[in-house]
């Protein structure tokens, strides 16, 4: 089971924008940058790109950004690549169905 948070930071929007918080081993802090929005951060260890397609059938282009991922797990660091996959498609799934409830409470509010 995964657990995620979602974070950003109305009062400081010079610090990037949204981030999605693994609470669970692997910890892990991932940043969400939609295309043409200002990268405000370091070089991530590790990106991945996917689309998606809003309520008003535009594509949107986003990019996760891996800035942190931390394990105890010995077994876990040697398979981090692997897991990095992983953790990164599951964080992708877990925002795209925020995405969804965002477009749709604001097409209905």
């Amino acid at each position: 089971m995964h657990k995620f948070l979602l974070a950003e930071n109305p009062q400081a929007p010079s610090t990037g924008g949204l981030w999605i918080i693994h609470l669970l081993d692997p910890i892990c802090i991932i940043e969400a940058v939609i295309s043409g929005e200002k990268i405000h951060t370091k070089k991530a260890i590790y990106t991945k790109d996917f689309k998606f397609t809003n309520s008003d059938e535009i594509l949107e282009h986003w990019q996760l950004r891996l800035h942190h991922y931390f394990t105890t797990d010995f077994d876990e660091q040697k398979e981090a690549a692997i897991l990095t996959e992983k953790i990164m498609t599951e964080a992708w799934h877990w925002f795209k169905a925020y995405l969804i409830w965002e477009d749709a409470n604001i097409d209905n509010g």
